[in-house]
């Protein structure tokens, strides 16, 4: 078990570093969320900022141009033009200048014009639809993000509360042992469990935290945690309790000591 640890945690850091490019560093404090909720589940899901939002408009926003220019292209067009002209025979006209002042409006009808403009009208609908649709998925995301929150605040209390119990039990099973009344096996499996119960609160307030994350990456927000954003406090180290330790019963029977006998002479 300790080398499978050892070789998830080197591959992780591996991948780790290769996705960001920065080299992890031991965890020598570990999170301890406030267990506090994400507020109104309709505030998330109702972000209209996200990255899949701008990207989507973007693609909407092309998609009307050209069907736009598809569309003028079925209009007719007006071309006009002016000219002055100038002639040593005024006799002609009775003065050295003129103007000629023209004026063209001309309508192309032509079937693949006319396709061209539907087709782009159809894949503006289209691009409409796949909007609907990735809107549609991202509200899933974030409505999953938010129910997992939910879910990882719940098990946190209770990895919590398991650790708190078996902490309790190492401290009672070392108590015992201490007055004869347990074996060295109990209090090393007191301690197992308790060692157990700590790791899993440890892993449940990481999964809780990655799930935090995850529901702001969804909803476009700053993925940071903090008392502003109302999710989760610093990352504080907390103490742990000394160890209870009474002193070594020598007379578990309560039986009256033993006089000294004294020799008869």
């Amino acid at each position: 078990n300790v080398a499978d640890a050892e070789l998830s945690r080197s591959l992780s850091a591996r991948s780790l570093e290769t996705l960001t490019g920065v080299t992890p560093e031991a965890a020598t404090e570990f999170p301890q969320d406030d267990l506090r909720t994400e507020g109104d589940i309709n505030g998330w899901l109702n972000s209209k900022d996200t990255p899949t939002d701008r990207v989507n408009a973007k693609i909407q926003e092309a998609a009307v141009s050209g069907r736009r220019a598809a569309a003028y292209s079925l209009a007719p067009t007006l071309s006009a033009n002016a000219q002055e002209q100038f002639t040593n025979q005024v006799g002609f006209v009775g003065r050295n200048n003129y103007y000629m002042l023209q004026a063209i409006l001309s309508w192309r009808l032509d079937y693949n014009v006319y396709a061209t403009a539907q087709a782009q009208a159809a894949a503006n609908n289209v691009q409409l639809i796949r909007n609907e649709r990735s809107r549609r998925a991202l509200e899933d995301t974030v409505y999953e993000a938010y129910r997992r929150v939910e879910a990882g605040i719940a098990k946190s209390k209770s990895a919590r509360a398991q650790a708190g119990a078996a902490k309790k039990a190492a401290d009672l099973a070392g108590e015992r042992y201490q007055a004869g009344a347990s074996t060295q096996l109990d209090v090393t499996q007191a301690q197992k469990d308790y060692f157990q119960a700590e790791a899993n609160r440890i892993q449940a307030d990481a999964d809780l935290a990655f799930s935090r994350i995850s529901l702001r990456v969804s909803a476009g927000k700053p993925p940071k945690l903090g008392q502003q954003s109302g999710s989760s406090l610093p990352i504080e180290k907390q103490p742990e309790a000394p160890p209870t330790t009474q002193p070594v019963d020598t007379n578990p029977n309560n039986t009256a000591p033993a006089k000294p006998v004294t020799p008869a002479r």
